[in-house]
């Protein structure tokens, strides 16, 4: 069956054509979610339309879940990075950084408090794991 794609809510109509291009993108991408509730808004394929190259998805997942933590924290984007690596073990992650598991604990507790998201969800791991990608492509 075909995808509904919802896109973003606009507040003025310059930014109509911008809405479409997301859910144009998003309606290429759905095919990589077969399992997508319908209808999906554009932004829960946030990840696949930045892998197939929608700028407009990198350009959302480094601005809203790379830059804040890099503005915020060199350490929450090292704990991040970390998590995701060890395959999103508290303990391993603790034991690579060095540090309690309270402490890497806490450290997850404010990367979800500064870009409201779930780093213990494994959606938004994958999400993390694409901003990583790109924000460090894009800063370094």
């Amino acid at each position: 069956s075909s995808a509904v794609i919802i896109g973003d809510e606009v507040s003025q109509h310059t930014e109509i054509g911008t809405s479409a291009a997301s859910a144009l993108a998003a309606y290429r991408a759905a095919r990589a979610r077969p399992h997508l509730p319908r209808p999906a808004h554009a932004r829960e394929l946030l990840a696949e339309r930045a892998i197939s190259g929608d700028d407009l998805a990198i350009k959302e997942l480094v601005e809203t879940l790379y830059a804040p933590l890099a503005q915020s924290s060199p350490q929450l984007l090292d704990t991040l990075e970390t998590y995701t690596e060890t395959g999103c073990s508290l303990e391993r992650t603790a034991a690579a950084l060095n540090i309690h598991p309270n402490t890497a604990r806490y450290r997850l507790k404010r990367i979800a408090e500064t870009v409201h998201r779930d780093p213990t969800d494994l959606r938004t791991v994958f999400m993390f794991r694409l901003a990583l990608v790109f924000g460090r492509l894009e800063f370094s």
